[in-house]
């Protein structure tokens, strides 16, 4: 229910959002700071981390898929770390050239089965990893190895659940070894706001010490008087 509230409202205010998070239907560069060191060898590289989107419409948020820092796991499904795809959208990357595709880790939304896909010419598609839903909430983290792939495109897109789809981030490799260490940031949600000033506790005290004084400043009056000694 909290899913289809936020899509509705999302869908309701999509005109002024258009600057923030406004489709990507161009190929858009990821920044430099994202590229590996030139040291570092492609099959402990992040392939996405030089690659450049083609195709994300109606993602919002689609950089953070790919920014190398992912939620912590169970952190809500459409939080900032998060792009939100649409049902039937996917988002498709150009890994410059063809690479392979040995290890795969997709930080997602619980319920959901997410596909990753390859292609040579970014046309024809072969499915190489259909990552399961998880049984826990929020966001989760599933790993894959051994997929024998090489590609010069990449897809990914969601399937099944509730058709309400999230992915904290993609990475992939050439080597399986690197899923034992991958070099994921995880970021802690942010803390939740500070409680609303709540006035009952005050007024409690205030009447508990009015109260107080009111019964002390009273009582010597009440209590009757000592007689007077006879002469």
């Amino acid at each position: 229910m909290k899913k289809a509230l936020f899509f509705l409202l999302a869908a309701s205010a999509a005109p002024a959002q258009d600057a923030a998070v406004a489709p990507v239907s161009a190929p858009v560069s990821l920044p430099a700071s994202s590229a590996p060191p030139a040291n570092v060898p492609i099959a402990s590289a992040n392939l996405l981390s030089v690659a450049r989107v083609v195709k994300a419409d109606g993602v919002q948020r689609v950089e953070v898929i790919t920014d190398g820092q992912a939620a912590t796991d169970g952190d809500v499904w459409n939080g900032p770390m998060a792009a939100i795809i649409p049902p039937k959208g996917e988002v498709v990357w150009d890994l410059g050239q063809q690479v392979p595709i040995e290890a795969a880790l997709v930080q997602g939304d619980n319920n959901d089965v997410y596909i990753l896909w390859a292609s040579d010419d970014g046309t024809n598609w072969k499915q190489i990893w259909r990552a399961g839903p998880y049984s826990n909430d929020g966001l989760r983290t599933r790993t894959q190895g051994n997929l024998g792939a090489s590609a010069r495109f990449v897809k990914i897109t969601g399937e099944g659940g509730d058709n309400l789809y999230s992915v904290g981030e993609l990475q992939l490799y050439a080597s399986g070894a690197t899923l034992s260490n991958p070099p994921l940031m995880r970021k802690l949600p942010p803390p939740p706001p500070p409680a609303p000033f709540n006035p009952s506790w005050l007024v409690l005290a205030v009447l508990t010490v009015g109260l107080f004084m009111f019964f002390t400043r009273r009582r010597p009056t009440a209590e009757a008087k000592p007689e007077a000694p006879k002469s």
